[in-house]
């Protein structure tokens, strides 16, 4: 079963992700999960796992050979710190960034399944969305926020205050001066 949005190389890696031990405890997020099983909008090229497990985060760097081996890639240019692991995955002529974050509560909304897959919840991609723009404001933030607010029943008001739960320092002010 796979993600018609994504590449074939992003469907291998989450179904040999989620048959690692512990991954009952991560989340596909992000602009991915989004595009992939939520909205079909359009492209992404990494992928975004989180979990509020410590445990789980701590034995990814272990997991990564695994996964390599399992999906019949290579895994170089692996960074670690204490709340993110990043590996580049390649085969053939695709390359997948994947990220392993441990994350901090509140997470929002049901988790949902596909197959194997844990899709974090459309509620809480969105409030990620809100801060995200604070970290980074790429262009594709605004796209995903944009559709959300377009093609679901999420409204500016409730996604904004979910975020400034995640995050307490962020301020409607600020948010008008990012999108100006």
């Amino acid at each position: 079963m796979m993600s018609q949005v994504l590449s074939r190389l992003q469907n291998d890696l989450l179904t040999a992700f989620f048959d690692l031990p512990s991954a009952d405890q991560f989340v596909l997020t992000g602009g991915t999960a989004l595009a992939g099983f939520y909205l079909h909008h359009r492209l992404s090229e990494d992928l975004g796992l989180f979990t509020l497990d410590q445990d789980a985060f701590t034995q990814i760097p272990t997991s990564i050979p695994t996964l390599a081996q399992m999906t019949d890639t290579t895994c170089n240019d692996t960074r670690v710190s204490p709340h993110l692991h990043q590996a580049f995955f390649s085969r053939e002529d695709e390359r997948v960034k994947m990220d392993v974050v441990l994350d901090a509560e509140p997470w929002f909304g049901a988790v949902q399944t596909w197959g194997s897959i844990r899709i974090d919840a459309l509620e809480n991609i969105a409030a990620n969305k809100i801060t995200a723009l604070f970290g980074r404001a790429t262009p594709r933030d605004f796209v995903d926020l944009y559709f959300i607010l377009n093609e679901t029943d999420l409204s500016l008001d409730v996604v904004l205050d979910m975020a400034k739960q995640k995050d307490t320092g962020l301020h409607e002010f600020y948010l008008a001066g990012w999108i100006h």
